[in-house]
């Protein structure tokens, strides 16, 4: 096996102008506090693939410590150049949630033997991931990380510390700044705020920009679910009233809601739906990212 050689994805950009690294002023007593875990530097493990043999050099003997890994060196990245390093650390899952590609959940961990620290989640859903480019993977880690900035950072108090804020104006705003647009249907004409939300990326916009450079210093994922077939309801899993009724659903496939009714289909992200239920005269349906 050959060597993996390590990289930091921890320092700013060098390409960002200094307007571009606002750091935030730390104004909340969670963040002042000594519990809250302080940001630190990850090196990231890099393996090269090989197109003609279809294999991987490089990869270390532990898939799992070299995909956080990357996810680690990415936070770090984007926590430099995004948010001025301010965030606290925070502890990064993976967890297929459906229906989302990921999930914020303030202070959901404590120390295990003292019960007096706690660290913040970062969930991304693996099921999602392997449809998602790298760019649309990373900005859904940015929107979570803009879900704690406003748990440790935010100006209302009743915000600070809320372990479920969601997606409110505070929220909205900061996900503009580092070059993200809240949509509840991922398009131009959503709402930007409410309970279920997606985004979309601004071209050459801040997240834009710092993406294009954690590419190019070789950042990616390792090890991505396979595409097949599971179980519409896993063992131990509630089932969802949405889902489609079929055993064996195509998790390559996903949702879109008709705005007249409400109804749902699912079908590949590129296709083209209008909605046939009375009074809907054909409506398009719009696709539904949700994220919260």
């Amino acid at each position: 096996m050959q060597s993996a050689k390590y990289v930091s994805f921890s320092n700013p950009l060098s390409t960002l102008s200094d307007d571009d690294n606002t750091a935030s002023e730390c104004t909340s007593d969670i963040c002042n506090d000594q519990t809250a875990t302080p940001p630190v530097a990850h090196s990231i493990e890099i393996a090269s693939y090989d197109a003609k043999t279809g294999s991987t050099a490089g990869h270390s003997d532990c898939p799992t410590e070299e995909t956080y890994r990357m996810l680690q060196g990415a936070s770090d990245f984007y926590n430099a150049a995004l948010f001025g390093n301010a965030l606290p650390e925070c502890l990064i899952t993976l967890q297929r949630h459906r229906g989302t590609y990921g999930y914020f959940f303030g202070a959901s961990f404590e120390d295990s033997q003292t019960g007096k620290s706690f660290i913040d989640e970062i969930a991304l859903n693996p099921s999602l991931i392997k449809e998602c480019s790298l760019e649309d993977t990373c900005s859904t880690l940015v929107h979570e990380m803009c879900h704690v900035w406003q748990f440790h950072f935010s100006k209302h108090s009743s915000r600070r510390g809320a372990r479920r804020s969601y997606h409110d104006l505070e929220w909205a705003a900061k996900m503009e700044e580092v070059g993200l647009v809240p949509s509840d249907t991922g398009l131009s004409d959503g709402k930007k705020t409410g309970r279920n939300m997606s985004h979309y990326i601004v071209p050459d916009g801040p997240f834009a920009s710092a993406t294009k450079a954690l590419l190019a210093r070789g950042f990616y994922l390792p090890w991505i679910e396979r595409a097949f077939e599971r179980p519409d309801k896993q063992e131990g899993e509630s089932g969802d009233p949405d889902a489609p009724s079929k055993k064996n659903r195509d998790l390559s496939k996903q949702k879109f809601t008709c705005p007249s009714c409400g109804q749902n289909a699912w079908a590949k992200q590129s296709a083209q739906l209008a909605c046939t239920a009375s009074g809907c005269n054909g409506v398009a349906m719009q696709l539904n990212l949700t994220g919260k």
